[in-house]
């Protein structure tokens, strides 16, 4: 649901609060790749408005047929395979985030009567400007990017576990999203100038404060059969506090072959997953 600065950001405050994740050494790279999660789709093919996102179905952590799939992800994972844990790690941050705010963004696509990637933008913009200075019509995110052009064949052969959809065109899916990035940056304006039908990533023109408060300071009830009046950061800061709890018992699974911990976090992305349907 949100875009890409917002989950690079969740990704990154999620693992300093995880304790035991900050003591083992993350390929950086690969964890905000992962955390991009199956939104690489969105912009895959580049050219293109009929997305691949748009043929996969709902998102699950543990797939729909058996929760086995993701004992089998978790235990055929090396803690000591730098690349694969990363990108798993910021996969699975990327999917607290999208379940724990997916209504509230619903919402705001129809009380906004805007499409969802115009949402997600402006929260993306918003988020960044007013919590940490950060001008992401300015900035290109694509400069985050910095792994290259071939990725890691292991993580293809991971995640076929549990997202065959994802693993089969994370390459092309990774490759265009680069190419949309390049292509969608447009700081000054020139391109939207000279295309009547371009669209940029983040728009230039957007207003930073307009009467719509899409992190909803104003604490306007958007779930009204649980009274859920809570603004964007608190949804988002309740979604990392549950994606840290996980990943605590994740890695203290990794490392000390803990039963126990595993039983546990698979618990919880039951409730995770009760939450998405």
């Amino acid at each position: 649901m949100p875009m890409i600065w917002t989950h690079i950001l969740f990704s990154e405050e999620v693992i300093d609060r995880t304790e035991k994740i900050v003591n083992f050494t993350l390929d950086e790279n690969y964890l905000i790749l992962g955390a991009q999660g199956d939104n690489l789709l969105e912009f895959t093919p580049f050219w293109s408005e009929n997305k691949l996102v748009s043929n996969k179905t709902s998102l699950e952590l543990i797939a729909k047929n058996s929760e086995e799939n993701f004992i089998k992800l978790i235990k055929s994972t090396s803690y000591t395979n730098k690349k694969v844990t990363s990108y798993l790690i910021g996969y699975i941050t990327y999917c607290f985030l999208e379940n724990g705010i997916k209504e509230y963004i619903d919402y705001f696509i129809k009380f906004t009567e805007s499409n969802k990637s115009n949402v997600k933008t402006a929260i993306d913009t918003l988020l960044m400007h007013h919590y940490h200075n950060l001008d992401t019509r300015k900035v290109p995110v694509l400069k985050e990017f910095k792994i290259g052009l071939l990725l890691n064949r292991d993580i293809k052969h991971t995640m076929k576990i549990i997202n065959p959809y994802l693993a089969n065109n994370l390459q092309k899916a990774y490759l265009h999203t680069l190419i949309s990035l390049r292509w969608l940056f447009d700081p000054v304006g020139w391109k939207s100038k000279l295309f009547p039908s371009y669209t940029p990533l983040f728009d230039t023109y957007l207003k930073l404060n307009d009467n719509h408060d899409y992190l909803n300071q104003n604490h306007t009830i958007w779930d009204e059969v649980n009274n859920d009046s809570r603004s964007f950061v608190e949804v988002y800061n309740q979604a990392k506090l549950e994606a840290t709890n996980f990943l605590s018992h994740l890695v203290t699974y990794w490392e000390k072959n803990d039963e126990k911990s595993l039983n546990t976090a698979i618990n919880l992305l039951k409730d995770l997953n009760k939450k998405a349907n």
